[in-house]
């Protein structure tokens, strides 16, 4: 993994640890990324075992506990 994609990482993960997301749109221009570069960059961290989903309630995307399930 590129030191570029590392850094997106990381800042996607910052604003999903703090619920901050906002809309995927809002989220992509936030890290300043396409909505399609940033849906992929979650699917990365899904399939690395980051349990990631999004909530039109909360506007945001969050990681989900183990007891939501």
């Amino acid at each position: 993994m590129g030191k570029k994609e590392t850094l997106n990482l990381e800042k996607i993960r910052e604003l999903v640890l703090s619920e901050k997301t906002g809309t995927p749109q809002e989220l992509a221009e936030k890290v300043g990324l396409s909505r399609r570069m940033t849906y992929y960059y979650i699917s990365r961290m899904k399939e690395r075992g980051e349990n990631i989903e999004y909530s039109r309630k909360r506007r945001s995307f969050y990681f989900v506990q183990e007891e939501e399930k």
